[in-house]
């Protein structure tokens, strides 16, 4: 009867260790594969940014290639206007999503020797650029339209 009582703690013992160990392999799996999550959830974070960029350079172009004098054009702008302000919004809010997740990480992409979070930055000053444009396009005219359309296609924070 000892025998069987020292044989049974033996074995919850053991399989209280083989469950610990389990869970430490499985704790390491986790531990690993969520700085790879967190390095895929931003670089389509990222694109996702790139693709608002186009979107928004594109609906500025539009708005500058519109002739102003046409009153019927009127609601077209605003609504232009409009498409552009939720475009910059919908990237203010991806840049939010992704700042915890830049905290965790201090890596290299694998495409370039460009850190993540220097690309982070990169795209915040690219979308404070947009929306200092986006603020003042209602008091711009034509020559002030191209430059803004310029100043956006040319980023110097983002390379197309």
């Amino acid at each position: 009867m000892e025998s069987e009582v020292s044989s049974f703690y033996h074995f919850r013992s053991f399989r209280s260790l083989k469950f610990q160990n389990y869970d430490l392999s499985r704790a390491r799996l986790l531990n690993s594969t969520p700085l790879l999550f967190y390095k895929i959830f931003i670089k389509s974070i990222f694109n996702s940014l790139h693709v608002n960029r186009r979107l928004f350079c594109n609906y500025l172009k539009n708005y500058s290639n519109q002739n102003f004098n046409l009153n019927g054009l009127e609601l077209e702008n605003e609504k232009t206007i409009n498409l552009l302000d939720e475009i910059v919004m919908e990237s203010v809010n991806d840049l939010i999503k992704i700042r915890p997740f830049l905290n965790r990480l201090d890596v290299y992409s694998v495409d370039d020797n460009i850190s993540l979070k220097d690309n982070y930055n990169n795209w915040k000053n690219d979308i404070v650029l947009r929306i200092i444009i986006l603020k003042h396009l209602k008091r711009f005219d034509s020559l002030d339209l191209q430059r803004a359309l310029f100043i956006t296609l040319d980023s110097p924070y983002i390379n197309i």
